[in-house]
């Protein structure tokens, strides 16, 4: 028993520190930290503490995740949701949110059908857990929206995302930027319905909701405006929406760096506008410089590298 006291102080001690590197958003410490603690653990097979064992892989899957580690992501979230099925009441919220992060990865590997039954498994707990007051249960609404969308199940799409607005302005605000990546994403999807008049009018909302509570110079109003100008392409807008992805490429480049991702999907965005104009030569250099982007961040065999390239040899072909 004084083995065990022992070992379950020093576990809380390094948890804390492994803790602290997490929420300092050094998830390369903090995933090597959670890792030596999951040895230890692994190691002790007579005194596990499986609470701890799986808020430590809980935290070492988000951890990997944000590094861009998606594999050992997927194993260590894989890990952590056996564990909590073996006594999911440890931390019921806990284990939702693994079900979730496992769906949305899933679901940006397009592995659709996998993501949804992990989606609609979280749904079901925050249901029952919460009376579906709660974010963690928008947030499954939403995610299941958005897994039916790809799926091209637009009306189940909708049903969902209508369940989660009213949720999400009682318990947020109608003022709130997690409101407004709700409007949003109701606008995407009724841009892929082709419904764009309700699409816009939802877009502008998000937009000043992010232009107040964010300010201009975040990545999230970046995100809006780029949108916008994805739908007014659409629409056949091509100029104001030059003009709204110019400055959400202007936006991410200060905000997030010429590195990150999503300044590569501006630039791409921007380069398919400029192929739909027929102006070639300006597509070019941008969809090479989203190509680099991507492969260097995301790697060669990361599914929005395969688009790039797949979107660089159309533009050969139309040229």
């Amino acid at each position: 028993m004084f083995l065990l006291l022992c070992l379950q102080t020093l576990l809380a001690q390094d948890v804390k520190k492994a803790f602290s590197h997490f929420e300092a958003e050094k998830y390369d410490l903090a995933a090597s930290e959670f890792e030596q603690i999951i040895n230890s653990i692994e190691n002790e097979t007579k005194a596990i503490d499986y609470s701890s064992y799986a808020f430590c892989l809980t935290y070492t899957a988000i951890s990997c995740e944000r590094n861009n580690q998606i594999e050992k992501a997927i194993n260590y979230y894989l890990k952590a949701q056996s564990t909590y099925i073996k006594n999911p009441a440890w931390n019921i919220f806990m284990y939702s949110a693994v079900l979730k992060n496992l769906g949305q990865l899933y679901l940006g590997m397009g592995r659709y059908e996998e993501a949804e039954s992990l989606m609609k498994e979280a749904i079901r707990i925050d249901k029952s857990s919460s009376g579906g007051n709660q974010t963690s249960y928008c947030i499954g609404l939403i995610n299941l929206a958005s897994i039916y969308q790809y799926m091209g199940q637009y009306e189940k799409a909708e049903t969902f995302m209508k369940e989660a607005m009213p949720i999400a302005k009682e318990y947020f605000g109608e003022n709130h930027p997690e409101f407004g990546r709700v409007l949003n994403n109701l606008a995407q999807l009724y841009k892929a319905m082709g419904r764009y008049e309700q699409a816009e009018t939802l877009m502008k909302e998000a937009i000043r909701i992010h232009k107040v509570a964010l300010g201009e110079n975040h990545y999230d109003f970046a995100s809006t405006l780029n949108n916008l100008g994805a739908l007014y392409q659409d629409m056949g807008r091509y100029e104001q929406a030059e003009l709204l992805m110019k400055e959400a490429i202007r936006m991410d480049k200060a905000s997030l760096g010429e590195n990150h991702p999503s300044y590569g999907r501006d630039l791409n965005n921007l380069a398919s506008l400029y192929q739909m104009m027929s102006r070639h030569e300006q597509a070019e250099p941008l969809m090479k410089e989203a190509m680099q982007i991507d492969k260097e961040y995301l790697g060669e065999n990361h599914p929005s590298y395969g688009i790039r390239l797949n979107n660089l040899a159309q533009l050969y072909q139309a040229m």
